[in-house]
């Protein structure tokens, strides 16, 4: 289950959540205004399997008929892509996504871990591959080209690729539009983090046409309620009007881990989208809890990524002036 997981702010009355790596509420008011409007059904049953939304996306990003399924969030499809493939060795570079290993456990599956500078050295001791691209929780970006390298030269393997942060960098490494022409690839995407609703739940999993049919044995029907589809919906009708402007909030971005790299006492490691693991002097626990009590800020405490320590934690950047009330924070405290 998910544990120690980003957005926890339901948990505390903070100001300012820097925990989940979503873009800023601020930069998608058009979006809102538009959802302010929407009518929803709540008398009839939606769609089993989100028909008429899969084709919107299928459209908008040019893929095969047959090659995507809608997701309650994309943990959804995580579980799904695990329980697809039971009982085999699952490899798993660290530090990543926790709900990997949670996930092939689940069903009884044997994980392998890795540094992902040995991913390949590795890879011959297991059947799937879980990447996460760029990663979380440290913003690394992988090239399409070196992930395209593997994919054709272990076709014997399934690799799972997790581009839930995507849309969240300048450089585009998808690899989407290989679905119809790899069988060994499944593509996670994520809708809500790049349009600010991560309460609305709302993912794909896109993958060879070949693969639908045995897809559809283990996806639950009617997972994605009314509200989701018809925001869905709303959105790939208006994406290029509703969509944030990327560049705008990229400048942002940078500005950010500019003025965290000057902080003393503060390691930040340098990431390709809007999230930065940092390492501090203070236990992460003990910092979260200090930024709760006396800035009410939010902070992702990352001592439970495999491979990390109890002085990591993650932060995504937000408006200017929350980051700017993150930095004095910061500064006062770690001084």
């Amino acid at each position: 289950m998910i544990h120690g997981h980003g957005g926890d702010n339901y948990k505390y009355r903070v100001k300012y959540d820097f925990s989940s790596n979503i873009v800023p509420a601020e930069f998608n008011k058009k979006l809102f205004t538009l959802i302010s409007n929407l009518k929803f059904d709540f008398t009839h049953y939606p769609e089993p399997d989100a028909s008429q939304l899969v084709r919107m996306f299928q459209n908008h990003y040019n893929l095969p008929t047959n090659s995507t399924i809608a997701l309650n969030g994309a943990t959804e499809g995580i579980y799904l892509w695990a329980e697809l493939f039971r009982g085999s060795r699952f490899l798993i570079s660290f530090p990543s996504f926790s709900e990997y290993e949670d996930a092939a456990k689940r069903y009884g599956s044997q994980v392998i871990f890795c540094s992902l500078d040995k991913l390949e050295r590795e890879i011959f001791k297991c059947e799937c591959i879980f990447l996460c691209n760029p990663n979380n929780p440290n913003g690394a970006l992988l090239r399409k080209e070196d992930i395209l390298k593997l994919i054709e030269s272990y076709q014997d393997k399934y690799f799972f690729i997790d581009e839930a942060y995507m849309d969240l960098c300048l450089s585009n490494e998808s690899l989407l539009n290989y679905v119809d022409k790899y069988k060994n690839i499944f593509i996670l995407k994520s809708i809500t983090k790049f349009f600010s609703i991560p309460g609305v739940r709302l993912g794909f999993l896109s993958f060879n046409p070949v693969h639908y049919e045995r897809v559809l044995l283990y996806k639950y029907p009617w997972s994605i309620n009314s509200c989701a589809i018809e925001i869905g919906k709303l959105i790939f009708s208006n994406f290029q009007e509703i969509k944030p402007n990327i560049d705008d909030y990229m400048r942002v971005v940078v500005e950010f881990y500019e003025n965290l790299k000057s902080i003393k006492y503060l390691e930040v490691e340098k990431s390709s989208t809007n999230f930065f693991l940092c390492k501090s002097k203070m236990k992460s626990s003990s910092l979260k809890e200090l930024l709760i009590r006396e800035y009410k800020i939010l902070i992702r405490d990352a001592s439970n990524f495999r491979g990390l320590t109890d002085y990591h934690f993650r932060v995504s950047t937000q408006t200017p002036k929350a980051n700017e009330e993150l930095i004095k924070a910061l500064c006062s405290i770690l001084r």
